[in-house]
C-alpha cells in the first residue's frame, strides 16, 4: 500500500492529512522541533496525530511533548 510522508507538522502534514480525507494513502509526519509545540492547536497537532498511522519525532523530549496532545491509546504510534 502506498504511503505519505510529511516532514513537518505544519502545511504539509495538513496536505497529507487532507488528502487521506479525500481517499488517499495514509499518511505519517515528522516533528522536528520546538516550534511544532508552541501552538498545538493552530497547528491541529491533536487531530494530525490521531488521523496518522504514525507519527515520528526528532527526540525523546520531542516524543513526550507529543504524547501531551493526544490520547493514550494513540502512544504506541509514535517514535522517537
Amino acid at each position: 500500500m502506498e504511503h505519505l510522508h510529511a516532514h513537518f507538522v505544519t502545511n504539509s502534514a495538513t496536505v497529507a492529512l487532507l488528502a487521506r480525507e479525500l481517499g488517499g494513502p495514509p499518511f505519517s509526519f515528522t516533528a522536528h522541533g520546538t516550534d511544532d509545540f508552541d501552538c498545538p492547536p493552530l497547528w491541529s497537532l491533536r487531530e494530525k496525530i490521531e488521523r496518522a498511522a504514525f507519527v515520528v519525532a526528532v527526540s525523546s523530549f520531542g516524543r513526550s511533548q507529543l504524547l501531551r496532545w493526544c490520547g493514550r491509546q494513540h502512544w504506541p504510534k509514535i517514535h522517537a
